[in-house]
């Protein structure tokens, strides 16, 4: 990624940071706690140092911080630090501001017990993988929604390629890994308006008359059923 792309990202996660924060807030998944009760079962405590790569505004600080002597959170944006920050008083060093190709770089002498990352857009390529894998002594985590599937919205939507980078990963790799799958099911009430609004530029007036005749008929909301599942790849990097 080029020098201007990559501040063109960092500024849209900064000026995203509130929002975003909120919208995982508001998130019904017991996702953190489910992870957390996990990895307290797999990572001997007190390990010495656990990095929580690209963590945002701290989602997982919770769960991850009383696992480890040496929690670091490294985001690229500085808004998402400053949030997190806030909402967690924790080691003022225990927050770093970095891009991670400049923080995996700049760890070249230095090696992390654990790291983990959930969500990561920048795990892109297997060179990007190599790096975590590289400043790593013990084992890596990866979590990522694999699938995502839902009565009213699928059916007219296609398939997220992120949904598809897990099993990249496992592709890539030529140490031993594990996974572990966290799925949930949730109902949300859904508006005819909203459903209308949503489809509007991008369904025909003819194919959106007959979804909205499918799922609403005479009712001005519907019940949309979805099913979320995770997975947690955990790869051993001392084996």
């Amino acid at each position: 990624m080029s020098e201007d792309n990559l501040q063109e990202e960092i500024d849209f996660w900064d000026d995203f940071a509130l929002e975003y924060t909120q919208i995982q807030n508001e998130s019904a998944l017991n996702i953190v706690s489910d992870v957390g009760n996990y990895l307290a079962k797999q990572i001997p405590m007190k390990t010495e140092t656990l990095v929580d790569l690209a963590g945002g505004s701290g989602k997982f600080l919770p769960v991850l911080y009383p696992l480890t002597s040496n929690y670091l959170l490294v985001d690229f944006s500085k808004e998402m630090i400053a949030l997190a920050q806030k909402k967690y008083p924790i080691e003022k060093n225990g927050f770093i501001i970095s891009e991670q190709n400049r923080f995996l770089a700049q760890s070249a002498s230095q090696t992390y017990d654990i790291l983990f990352s959930a969500m990561n857009p920048a795990i892109r390529t297997k060179k990007d993988l190599n790096e975590i894998i590289r400043v790593t002594k013990q084992k890596v985590y990866l979590l990522r929604v694999i699938q995502e599937e839902d009565a009213l919205f699928g059916p007219f939507e296609e398939p997220s390629q992120d949904w598809d980078l897990m099993a990249q990963y496992k592709n890539w790799l030529d140490l031993p890994y594990q996974s572990h799958f966290f799925t949930y099911q949730l109902e949300e009430v859904i508006t005819k308006v909203f459903f209308e609004a949503y489809f509007e530029d991008d369904l025909s007036p003819k194919i959106l008359e007959m979804a909205v005749e499918k799922f609403f008929s005479t009712k001005t909301i519907a019940i949309n059923r979805k099913t979320i599942t995770f997975e947690l790849l955990s790869i051993n990097v001392n084996s």
